[in-house]
């Protein structure tokens, strides 16, 4: 065999695609399995971290540095605005894409999650569809695929 023939390491260009690392924050054991399921089902992304509370939240969250974080604002124990208050979203650079997905969407909870960094407020029970697209574009934005 002639190996002068094959390319050299190198010349070799190899494109390493990053893959979305998501924390998922969720109370509802069955909502949290939906969740799971879905980004396993996404190509580039992975479930870094699951939590159902306020304190596993953060542990996770300092932890594993997630590009997003899908969030619950009613937890088992504590909120998700505890969460992105301990966390100084809001002035975080860079900030992880954060995703509020809620069965309670009140104006005044939008404006509270908003300005501690939520990028987007989402009604569960009317709203779970746009997820995917949301972390597609998630994805697109992560730094190492520009």
């Amino acid at each position: 065999m002639n190996y002068s023939a094959l390319p050299k390491k190198r010349d070799i260009e190899i494109e390493v695609m990053s893959r979305l690392r998501i924390a998922i924050i969720e109370d509802s054991i069955n909502i949290r399995k939906r969740l799971v399921e879905l980004v396993e089902e996404m190509d580039d992304m992975e479930v870094v971290g699951v939590a159902s509370t306020e304190i596993e939240a953060i542990n996770i969250c300092q932890q594993t540095s997630p590009d997003a974080i899908i969030l619950d604002m009613q937890l088992e124990v504590g909120n998700g605005l505890g969460v992105m208050r301990a966390m100084q979203y809001n002035a975080a650079k860079p900030k992880p894409t954060i995703i509020v997905l809620t069965n309670f969407p009140s104006p005044s909870l939008q404006r509270a999650a908003i300005s501690l960094g939520a990028d987007t407020f989402l009604d569960k029970s009317l709203e779970f569809h746009k997820l995917p697209g949301l972390l597609s574009s998630a994805a697109d934005n992560l730094p190492s695929r520009h």
